[in-house]
């Protein structure tokens, strides 16, 4: 999983500030003839090639900003960090920018306000979507008309230039074969929220999978754990009092290890399949000791970058809709664990 090396891969291993190596990768500032070849040469080591939108962007100051779920941590971790390090590599160039976390449940009026206090002043804005959000955004843009990018949760409601998330129909096909191919004949999904999108697309994707590719291979029902922990084992504990002959789960959240816990405590692990999201210490420790038989990898440090990436494009060529990016879903087994224990 390379990735571009950007101006703070090479300010860090140059020993400097980003802002020191633009500049001398720019050839502007004033700094020691020693620092800005070690500069340089560190670049050219590391194969950085300069970044044209940035170059575009640096024309004039710019002000953009992320809106983002507070949690569940264990994912969205993993997103803040992307957006923050894909923005710092602009941040050379002139763009201030801002990260704000909201509770998705308790704090949709805290992002109402921040939206009110600031939209006016930025020039792109990214955003993972929930009802109050969309339609403050939506208010906001009738009279300030700015580029902005969803993220992780697509909307149709939400005027976006495009948007960056998972490829959701894929991971309920992805997991609907890897049931069939393990022999689950009966199956249930153990989904997130209702009627959040990646999750509906996930089922959506899941059914059309059984019909498509797993001929022979049944959905017995849909469970909604609203992302809770505690409900996600309530939701699998109802899901085999009504049918206790379940063979294969997928789990559309991040809450595949809750899944696994009732499972081991009925000593069912080893008899029933069971397919997650996401990729994180609980699920790594529920490959290993075999209650879990995969998790889909949905990368969403690289679905930060790419946000980052498709709104400074929009913004240094000018504003236009863009075709949605859909990051490519990663089948993650013990086998190829090692393969991910160093990603971002």
């Amino acid at each position: 999983m390379n990735k571009a090396v950007t101006i703070s891969d090479v300010a860090t291993q140059a020993g400097v500030s980003v802002s020191t190596a633009s500049k001398a990768l720019c050839g502007k500032g004033r700094m020691a003839d020693e620092t800005r070849t070690r500069i340089i040469e560190t670049a050219v080591a590391l194969g950085y090639r300069p970044n044209r939108a940035a170059q575009a962007l640096s024309r004039k100051p710019m002000k953009v900003a992320a809106l983002v779920d507070r949690g569940p941590e264990e994912v969205q971790s993993h997103l803040v960090r992307g957006l923050r390090d894909s923005f710092e590599t602009y941040a050379a160039f002139n763009v201030d920018y801002d990260i704000f976390e909201f509770d998705p449940i308790s704090g949709s009026a805290e992002a109402k306000k921040y939206l009110y206090d600031r939209y006016a002043s930025l020039d792109g804005l990214i955003v993972q979507c929930d009802d109050v959000v969309t339609e403050e955004v939506n208010r906001m843009n009738e009279f300030v008309n700015i580029p902005i990018v969803t993220i992780v949760s697509d909307s149709e409601k939400i005027r976006s230039v495009s948007s960056v998330v998972i490829n959701a129909e894929t991971v309920g096909k992805l997991a609907a074969q890897f049931l069939a191919m393990n022999g689950a004949k009966k199956t249930v999904i153990i989904a997130g929220r209702s009627e959040t999108y990646i999750h509906e697309r996930n089922i959506a994707g899941y059914r059309e999978g059984l019909e498509t590719i797993a001929g022979g291979t049944s959905l017995l029902g849909v469970w909604y754990s609203d992302d809770d922990w505690k409900k996600a084992y309530d939701c699998t504990k109802d899901a085999f009092e009504k049918n206790p002959d379940i063979d294969g789960i997928f789990v559309t959240s991040y809450l595949a290890p809750s899944v696994c816990d009732y499972l081991k405590e009925k000593g069912l692990e080893k008899k029933v399949a069971v397919i997650g999201v996401d990729l994180y210490d609980e699920t790594e420790k529920c490959l290993r000791d075999g209650s879990l038989n995969a998790t889909i990898y949905q990368n969403q440090y690289l679905q930060a970058q790419n946000a980052v990436d498709v709104l400074m494009d929009c913004l240094s060529e000018g504003y236009r809709i863009l075709p949605p990016v859909r990051v490519k879903p990663e089948l993650v087994m013990l086998s190829n664990l090692e393969c991910y224990t160093h990603r971002k």
